[in-house]
């Protein structure tokens, strides 16, 4: 059998088991330090991709106005929608009032004016009357949608 798995060049350079040091060489700590690092890394950026979202949003100021039905107050707001957003705000939406979060229930357009109205989601919260800066939720998106579609 004359199959050579070594270059006999090589071969007669080693004379004995000490000088195989010379050929076998150990991965330093620093270098599995660096991948492991890296993978952290890898694996943080994949994390975050698979639970944060993006969101497009809409700042405006809404009037609170409270309501009597049933014998229980509801805080009623009432926002004005720029015209060329108004085709862009839907029933549904979630809107958020500082830390309190409601939804738009219902879009009334006189001419070219559009008024929303957002019940908050808890209802038996009574705001007080007066002007608040809300911000309605348009398009809510997970980056990794964008790496699978």
């Amino acid at each position: 059998m004359n199959n050579k798995l070594f270059r006999q060049k090589n071969l007669d350079q080693i004379s004995n088991v000490e000088e195989l040091h010379d050929y076998l060489h150990v991965t330093s700590p620093r270098l599995w330090m660096f991948l492991s690092a890296i993978m952290a890394l890898i694996v943080g950026l994949i994390v975050y991709a698979c639970t944060i979202t993006m969101e497009n949003t809409l700042q405006l100021t809404a009037t609170a106005v409270t309501h009597n039905e049933d014998g229980h107050d509801m805080t009623v707001l009432e926002c004005m929608i720029p015209d060329n957003m108004a085709d862009v705000v839907k029933s549904g939406m979630d809107v958020r009032i500082g830390a309190d979060e409601g939804t738009i229930t219902s879009i009334f357009t006189s001419g070219s004016d559009a008024t929303a109205n957002v019940i908050l989601n808890d209802i038996t919260k009574v705001l007080p009357e007066g002007d608040y800066e809300v911000t309605i939720v348009l398009e809510s998106v997970s980056p990794l949608s964008f790496l699978l579609n």
